[in-house]
């Protein structure tokens, strides 16, 4: 019996444990922008004021407020700084917050069947990670103009990975014979449509979360 012909992987939570987002704006504004940076410290805190009515704001109006404040203190950084603190942070991920049994997957997946990242965080770092494995990528992609980013998405793949994966596919067709491994519960119907499925739960609770869905679960209880 031949394996899944297709194998896609979320990245934040799946493959590493930590927000990549987050975690490459935190990396590029402190190498490139220190006093934006301390800004993105206040918006990032959980205990800061301005955190606290960020997560208000973006629980009355269903919109992701962090997120887009936080990608315009981007405006100015040039790509080649970008790509620099992305490749500088893609170390420290793979040095040490790497998530160790689905990532030995993962590294497997690569010399068994066509293997592509599926995410919805930054290009960037995105991409370096698909470049250091030399396998395919979708990720959101940032607003440049000349060489430095304006600090507005492009494309902002929440949401949209289904939509986006069989655009880049072709056919939708060409997820049946198919395996999706991902934590990312907003990912419930993107995983639906796959014939294998490998769900990570971070916490044994959150198995809960994905109801009758059938799938491997990585991180139950015995």
């Amino acid at each position: 019996m031949h394996g899944p012909k297709l194998l896609v992987f979320d990245v934040c939570g799946t493959l590493f444990s930590e927000d990549t987002t987050i975690g490459l704006l935190e990396r590029c504004l402190a190498l490139h922008a220190p006093r934006r940076h301390l800004l993105f410290r206040l918006l990032s805190n959980r205990y800061s004021p301005f955190n606290l009515l960020l997560r208000v704001l973006e629980k009355a109006s269903s919109h992701h407020i962090y997120k887009h404040l936080a990608i315009r203190l981007l405006a100015g950084i040039s790509e080649e700084q970008m790509a620099g603190a992305a490749q500088s942070y893609l170390e420290y991920l793979l040095e040490h917050r790497v998530h160790q049994p689905v990532f030995d997957e993962f590294l497997e997946a690569r010399q068994s069947g066509r293997t592509i990242l599926v995410s919805a965080s930054l290009d960037p770092i995105i991409r370096a990670l698909a470049d250091f494995y030399k396998i395919e990528y979708l990720a959101s992609q940032l607003e440049s103009h000349a060489g430095r980013f304006t600090g507005r998405l492009l494309l902002d793949l929440t949401g949209r990975k289904l939509e986006a994966l069989t655009d880049y596919l072709g056919s939708p067709t060409a997820l049946a014979e198919s395996h999706c491994y991902t934590d990312n519960f907003s990912d419930l119907e993107f995983a639906r449509q796959f014939k294998h499925r490998t769900i990570i739960l971070l916490s044994p609770r959150h198995r809960n979360r994905w109801g009758s869905l059938k799938a491997r679960y990585l991180g139950e209880r015995p």
